[in-house]
This record gives structure tokens, C-alpha cells and sequence, in this order.
């Protein structure tokens, strides 16, 4: 079994691929439109202020 990742913002980023997949099973987003969407909350979440 595999853990985890050990970051704080897991729980969010898990979150945000959560509601890509149930968008699309919904049929209410592209499987791309819902995961690129996915990836700028995670990338925005993750940047390290300058």
C-alpha cells in the first residue's frame, strides 16, 4: 500500500481532481476541460510566494 503524500494541501488538491471526475460523470465538463481546470487550482495552490 502506498501512502499519501505528505503535504499540507493534499486533502484540496485531492478535492480538486475529485470534483473533475465527478463533473465528468455528470456529463457536465470534457474529461480535458475538467482536469486542465484541475491542474491551475492545484498549480495556484502550490506556488511558493517570491
Amino acid at each position: 500500500a502506498r501512502s499519501r503524500p505528505a503535504i499540507k494541501q493534499y486533502p484540496r488538491l485531492s478535492a480538486f481532481v475529485g470534483q473533475a471526475i465527478v463533473a465528468v460523470l455528470l456529463d457536465q465538463a470534457d474529461p480535458a476541460t475538467a482536469l486542465n481546470e484541475a491542474a491551475e487550482q492545484a498549480n495556484a495552490l502550490l506556488v511558493v510566494p517570491a
